[in-house]
């Protein structure tokens, strides 16, 4: 498989090169989206909550609570837009996202 890469640059200034999407749904149809590079797997873009299952399939909660820099990736790639709206899940809120029906593991 063919893959589009993209160079990941944290905000602690790591750079990840040859980084690419990798798309899924999750068990309730979901996408579900996860960034791979050289190493292997780096973060999850996406997070699977209760409440998600009220919007279409190709929305999907952000997981800024494990990845801080997630909506910015995001917004680099041109992946999907915010909703503005928000789900609970513990202590944290999860920003829901629109994401492109037409993304795939090649970006």
């Amino acid at each position: 498989m063919k893959h589009k890469f993209f160079t990941l640059k944290t905000s602690f200034g790591s750079v990840y090169n040859q980084c690419y999407l990798s798309v899924a749904k999750y068990y309730n149809g979901h996408t579900a989206v996860e960034i791979m590079c050289e190493e292997g797997p780096y973060a999850r873009l996406t997070v699977n909550i209760e409440g998600i299952e009220q919007y279409p399939e190709n929305y999907s909660c952000v997981d800024t609570n494990n990845f801080a820099e997630a909506e910015d990736v995001i917004a680099m790639l041109g992946i999907g837009k915010p909703t503005g709206e928000y789900l609970l899940s513990g202590w944290c809120s999860y920003p829901v996202y629109e994401f492109k029906k037409e993304i795939e593991s090649n970006g």
